[in-house]
């Protein structure tokens, strides 16, 4: 029998309705994805977790199965992922890709969890850089060039490279993107308006894994880097050839990873 997928709601603490999916057997684990995607770029890792987890994936406000609301913000985005939480029962797992890495490495300061994972936050993309990709963004999305928004957003955000851009582009994922130009600028935004100190994250005290691809872009690994000298009770794993979207060229190798941790450290 294949797995039988369950379409959820829950309401957010301002009203917002976030839609997740919920399938799989076994402890609960929350995944939440990136800028530039919806949860279906995590369905391939989810599937291949369904066997020994009760992977609920989340659409962020603002696209897919979820609502939005005029203001954004870090804040609001908590709740969305604590309002998961609560339904996916006590000890739950959180997984935070990206933009959602960011999030989740928030949510866990303020909700009490199983185990985090975090793929790769951009906790240290600010500055000239950030700014003037957010304003190349919004001023692509003032042209109505949403796909010009998220080629910008995507070599200048991550780095991806010029294939990595091209591969995406080929799958169906892509015009889904294109959709969510909207909120590209928001997070960046939202990246900028944070501090660059670290030490508010050994706050953060259950046992924490970190994904990093070693052909990820320089200011990714800093990240990470610095979560690894901040949090107390955390491991890195090098995710060797990948970059920022393994969950979508390598699933099996971030199932595996994450699956090896969460069972281990059970």
């Amino acid at each position: 029998m294949g797995l039988q997928f369950e379409e959820r709601k829950v309401r957010s603490a301002d009203g917002t309705s976030i839609g997740f999916v919920t399938f799989g057997s076994g402890p609960s684990l929350v995944l939440v994805h990136g800028s530039a995607s919806t949860a279906d770029a995590w369905l391939p890792v989810a599937t291949l977790m369904a066997g020994q987890f009760t992977c609920h994936v989340i659409d962020r406000r603002g696209r897919g199965r979820s609502g939005d609301a005029r203001e954004h913000s870090l804040d609001r985005e908590c709740e969305d992922i604590e309002a998961v939480l609560a339904g996916a029962g006590s000890g739950a797992h959180l997984l935070g890709h990206s933009y959602g890495g960011i999030c989740a490495l928030e949510a866990a300061r303020r909700f009490p969890l199983g185990r985090l994972v975090l793929y790769e936050p951009p906790l240290f993309h600010s500055g000239s850089k950030s700014e003037e990709l957010s304003v190349q963004i919004r001023s692509a999305m003032k042209r109505n060039q949403a796909d010009e928004a998220l080629a910008c957003f995507l070599s200048s955000g991550p780095e991806l490279s010029t294939a990595e851009v091209s591969a995406f582009r080929a799958t169906p994922l892509w015009q889904e993107a294109v959709k969510l130009a909207p909120t590209f600028a928001r997070e960046v935004e939202a990246i900028n308006r944070l501090k660059s100190d670290l030490k508010p994250y050994r706050e953060v005290s259950m046992p924490t894994l970190l994904l990093v691809g070693t052909a990820s872009a320089a200011h990714l690994k800093d990240a990470s880097s610095g979560l690894q000298d901040t949090l107390p009770d955390v491991r890195t794993i090098r995710l060797e050839g990948q970059s920022h979207i393994a969950n979508l060229l390598a699933p099996d190798l971030v199932a595996r990873e994450v699956s090896d941790f969460l069972l281990a450290s059970a």
